[in-house]
């Protein structure tokens, strides 16, 4: 029988790999993600090209090899439409289209509308359409978030840059909205009311809609035209769609480091936020997991088995219990501007099963996705906010002095994390305790059952004949104690009395049987007469022996 070496059964997985020869996007980096219809759509991503991608996510994903399907021709540049990055992009299932907000653009050879243009799925084409967007302002690295009345919410961003180029940094701080369910597209600036300090305006952030409520996560603050400062995860700004108010509240529990080009996604249980990956100020690129609970604004940090790449620059999609990700950046070698240098660009796609949170290399087709709880165990509770304006917030931090306390603080308390030593000491010291603990069972397990096999009092026991049992078998058991007193005697006048124990009833026992006489006529032996005499007057008044 042949059996395949590791050697080979290595350039066997290598012949498979390289047998996956379907296209598919690449070098993409702060693309759009958006699904219709159970399939996955991308778009941008790219200076060069302008294209659309699919994914059909109900006949299962592969990571080494995804079916992905390109449904529109490369468009390279036109007097319309062009390759864009940092835009956003939104299904309209009703219409079977996606609408797509550009970003940054070439704008020297690209006019690219400031509200979106469409891509009609049916057609296969990018069109223009007739929007009504009053007041909305062209811009960049925003968020664009849909709720479940049809609405496309959009919040912050920053002027677009052409490429190449730099510019003035301007933001913006507005929440402005798009009503699907009007013809032609109607966008409107609602304006929305905050009770502390004035919102700063962000780009570069996440929104993520959980329970009708906007959760806002890190990004840039403009700190004047040319700099800016980052937004950490100390703190989350939560939007209210009902009621139009917009708040910022301080975050606690296992706070995650301050990242950028991190991804953010609502988790089935309806009211948790799973954030991935991202870029640290040390321009280290992770892969770590964190979980926001939005009922308390708690992080912790989620432990994952499995492997998958460091990913920054990227974008993520729940897919019922899964968290697809793909493309993006592995390394870079600065991340001073929006955009990292000296990248690694990554072309794969990576699969979380959130159930279990491993990482996995695909999911089966067929497979029928779960939906988020719409009656989650909890919700995120709106604080009483006062009636006067509030020049800041009651916790402010150095990029945004509206922040207000967590009320669950003074609850919570974060344990210090373990030392490299701790670590060890548990991985080592927990199974040590569980053999202590079995052995310790074991051992009282032992004593019952020789307690119990013993006789009450050997004194009163019959001596086993020399025929039926060794000396071996008539030791002590071990851990039995032997030293109970029997009776008291004086060995001789004038003397201390002494107790006559078990232990010295079993010597003499052991004694007899090493004994060369025996017992015959019954005859008294002289070891008998011995112990007699130590014996006579147990029961006699004082030191009288009796006779």
């Amino acid at each position: 029988m042949f059996i395949p070496s590791l050697v080979s059964l290595t350039l066997i997985v290598t012949r498979v790999l390289a047998q996956c020869t379907t296209p598919g996007p690449s070098q993409r980096t702060f693309y759009s993600l958006a699904a219709v219809k159970n399939s996955l759509y991308l778009a941008g991503g790219s200076t060069t090209v302008l294209d659309i991608w699919k994914l059909d996510m109900t006949q299962g994903v592969d990571t080494n090899c995804p079916a992905w399907v390109q449904v529109s021709a490369a468009v390279n540049a036109s007097s319309v439409f062009g390759p864009f990055v940092y835009g956003a992009m939104v299904p309209d299932e009703a219409k079977n289209q996606l609408l797509i907000f550009a970003g940054d653009t070439n704008a020297n050879t690209t006019s690219m509308p400031a509200g979106p243009i469409s891509f009609d799925l049916t057609q296969k084409s990018f069109v223009t359409g007739s929007v009504n967007n009053p007041g909305y302002e062209a811009r960049a690295v925003m968020s664009a978030t849909l709720d479940t009345s049809g609405k496309i919410w959009i919040y912050g961003g920053r002027h677009p840059i052409t490429f190449g180029s730099g510019g003035t940094l301007v933001s913006q701080s507005d929440y402005y909205n798009y009503d699907l369910t009007t013809s032609p597209l109607s966008g409107t600036a609602d304006p929305v009311s905050s009770a502390y300090g004035n919102r700063p305006g962000r780009w570069g952030h996440t929104t993520t809609l959980v329970n009708n409520k906007l959760f806002t996560l890190g990004g840039f603050i403009q700190q004047n035209g040319t700099a800016k400062n980052i937004v950490d995860f100390a703190s989350a700004q939560v939007f209210d769609i009902s009621s139009k108010q917009a708040m910022a509240m301080a975050t606690i529990g296992d706070i995650p480091p301050t990242l950028s080009g991190f991804s953010a996604v609502a988790a089935l249980d309806g009211h948790s936020i799973i954030v991935f990956g991202g870029v640290d100020t040390s321009n280290a690129v992770h892969s770590n997991v964190y979980i926001l609970d939005t009922c308390t604004l708690t992080w912790h940090a989620q432990p994952t088995s499995g492997q998958t790449s460091n990913r920054v620059a990227h974008s993520a999609y729940m897919f019922g219990k899964y968290m697809i990700t793909m493309l993006g950046v592995q390394s870079v070698a600065s991340n001073d501007n929006d955009e990292p240098t000296g990248a690694t660009v990554i072309d794969n796609v990576a699969i979380l099963d959130t159930s279990t949170f491993t990482w996995v290399s695909n999911f089966p087709a067929g497979y029928t996705p779960e939906t988020v709880k719409t009656s989650p165990t909890c919700t995120f509770a709106w604080p009483s906010l006062p009636t006067v304006w509030q020049a800041q917030g009651t916790d402010p931090m150095p990029y945004d002095n509206s922040v207000i306390s967590n009320p669950y603080t003074a609850s919570f308390s974060v344990p210090p994390p373990l030392t490299d030593a701790q670590k060890g000491g548990v991985g080592i010291g927990v199974p040590l305790f569980v053999i202590a603990c079995a052995a310790a069972a074991f051992y009282v397990y032992r004593r019952r059952q020789k307690q119990k096999a013993r006789p009450t009092n050997p004194r009163w026991t019959g001596i086993i004949s020399h025929s039926s049992a060794s000396l071996a078998s008539r030791q002590p058991a071990a851990g039995v104690p032997a030293d109970y007193p029997l009776s008291t005697y004086s060995p001789s006048a004038n003397k201390d009395l002494r107790t006559y124990t078990a232990a010295d009833h079993d010597i003499w026992e052991q004694q007899l049987m090493q004994d060369s006489q025996h017992s015959s006529k019954n005859e008294t032996l002289s070891r008998h007469e011995d112990i007699w005499a130590q014996m006579r007057g147990l029961h006699a008044p004082g030191d009288q022996e009796r006779r």
